[in-house]
């Protein structure tokens, strides 16, 4: 079966990844912006000189990936949920695309990290898709995954 795996703009794909044909990188085409707070607010003081997080893409920009694409099965890694509307948007695209396509075998899944820990989760989603696991087997496995690994937040937004 063929596969392809969609990443949001906040995932660091290793670089091994990085030229894959079989992963592909959905940007916002937003740039961040810097927070302007007022000068001694406690806000200010532990978050200065951050930025904020990315916005995320569209759905219209997640079913147009979707539509990209003539994989077996799809699979579309976002951000964590409680950091980006990422896993939000990547879902209402899905229903969009299914709409066209009822049937197809997409996942959308929601990492529960992002940046690096994002690109391990894709790393080992190559991995079992490589080993030729059909469709339900790769997703149980990759819960399996996701439900054991530690996750570490670089995000500032982590320790509010």
């Amino acid at each position: 079966m063929t596969y392809k795996i969609f990443v949001d703009g906040y995932c660091e794909l290793p670089e091994e990844l990085k030229n894959n044909p079989h992963v592909s990188v959905i940007a916002s085409g937003h740039e961040p912006k810097n927070i302007k707070i007022k000068k001694n607010s406690l806000f200010n003081r532990m978050f200065r000189g951050r930025r904020e997080m990315l916005p995320s893409a569209s759905p219209e920009q997640f079913r147009l990936a979707l539509n990209s694409t003539d994989a077996d099965m799809v699979f579309v890694l976002t951000v964590s949920d409680k950091y980006s509307t990422s896993y939000t948007q990547a879902r209402i695209g899905k229903l969009m695309y299914l709409d066209e396509h009822p049937g197809a075998k997409i996942r959308v899944i929601n990492t529960f990290t992002y940046g690096a820990g994002q690109g391990m989760v894709c790393k080992r989603l190559v991995g079992l898709c490589e080993s030729g696991k059909k469709f339900g087997e790769i997703s149980a496995r990759l819960n399996s995954y996701l439900n054991n690994i530690f996750n570490t937040y670089s995000s500032p937004y982590a320790r509010v």
